[in-house]
């Protein structure tokens, strides 16, 4: 997938154009996927200011980091990126295994929307 994003950002100018388009396209397929009953979305209004605020931060972070994932892509190597992509994603798991060091417990629900990675 990164060969092909590379692709494409060597064949456009705007690399954040193409960004918003995946983007969309993602929430198009979701929507499709529920309308199969591949998956179900949540009733629950997307105006809610309680949800809104509570989901803004995780909304910021993902949006700019897949922007900043882009532009990087834009400027460096495909080869490059991906190594780059592999050192910072380990870097993050351990570095989130010595801040949160407590396991998640299983409360009795589903195991198919649980991830266990240690």
């Amino acid at each position: 997938m990164v060969m092909v994003n590379k692709w494409v950002l060597n064949a456009i100018e705007t690399p954040v154009a193409f960004l918003w388009v995946q983007l969309i396209l993602a929430v198009l397929f979701l929507h499709i996927g529920a309308f199969v009953g591949l998956l179900t979305i949540p009733k629950k209004s997307i105006f809610d200011t309680s949800l809104m605020k509570s989901l803004s931060p995780l909304i910021l972070v993902n949006v700019s980091g897949l922007t900043f994932n882009t532009l990087c892509l834009d400027l460096v190597d495909a080869s490059f990126f991906q190594v780059s992509d592999i050192i910072y994603l380990n870097f993050f798991i351990f570095l989130s295994l010595s801040l949160f060091p407590s396991k998640s417990t299983n409360d009795g629900g589903s195991k198919k929307n649980m991830f266990y990675f240690f």
